[in-house]
């Protein structure tokens, strides 16, 4: 992910490079991974 900085990955595309299939129209276990991710990084930058 540091590799793609300043750009937008689509759903469909995270989950094809992270689990090598297709979504299958579950797009919140992206949006849960995202979302932990973000409280993690936001916790390093103070």
């Amino acid at each position: 992910m540091a590799q793609n900085a300043n750009r937008t990955v689509s759903v469909d595309a995270l989950f094809q490079l992270v689990w090598g299939m297709e979504s299958l129209e579950d797009t919140r276990t992206v949006a849960v991974h995202i979302s932990n991710l973000r409280k993690k990084n936001r916790g390093r930058s103070r």
